[in-house]
């Protein structure tokens, strides 16, 4: 088998880690320049690249971030081999941090959607939504998918009144479906941003 290495013919190996290389700058920069324009508003103050597997990657900074972004790669981005939706289940079941994930293409921000589950770390993520700050007083979508039961419904009715404590505009939806599927579909509307 030929041995990788600039100007030879590499193993795929070898051209996996010079892609990988080649994302790592690329990202440190755009990271670099967004940590910067967040800081000069008096937000963003620490961004940084985390090269691994996204699961666990994710695990080692939920006692370090107020809120995680994932997002896709731009507008062109191969969606065959640098695929999100596929891995969102898992990614959200990988951090007890808020996650905001943001759509491929940029538009004004209209509103934004929280993927509502059970289990303490949802309460404990909407409260520091609410309590912290973390996204825009703009009008706020509590989704359920499925078929919730009175427990359910009830923290999903105090999520919108601990959100409404602090001046948000949230509304509750049940929705049926697959709930990536249903979240994926929600995200690419106009009104969620």
């Amino acid at each position: 088998l030929p041995v990788g290495g600039p100007g030879r013919v590499g193993s795929i190996a070898w051209q996996r880690d010079e892609r990988m290389e080649e994302l790592t700058v690329d990202g440190q920069e755009l990271v670099d320049r967004l940590t910067a324009r967040g800081a000069s508003r008096g937000g963003l103050a620490l961004g940084r690249v985390l090269v691994g597997e996204l699961p666990e990657v994710l695990k080692t900074l939920d006692n370090e971030a107020d809120i995680i972004v994932v997002g896709k790669r731009g507008e062109n981005a191969d969606f065959v081999n640098l695929s999100l939706g596929s891995n969102l289940e898992s990614i959200v079941q990988a951090t007890r941090t808020p996650l905001l994930m943001a759509p491929r293409s940029f538009r004004p921000v209209a509103g934004w959607l929280l993927a509502f589950g059970t289990g303490p770390e949802v309460a404990e993520g909407v409260k520091r939504v609410a309590v912290d700050g973390l996204l825009p007083k703009l009008p706020c979508w509590i989704v359920y998918v499925g078929q919730p039961d009175e427990s359910v419904m009830g923290e999903m009715r105090a999520a919108q009144a601990l959100l409404a404590d602090f001046g948000f505009r949230a509304s509750i939806h049940i929705v049926d479906g697959r709930p990536v599927q249903i979240i994926a579909e929600r995200m690419g509307s106009d009104e969620v941003g």
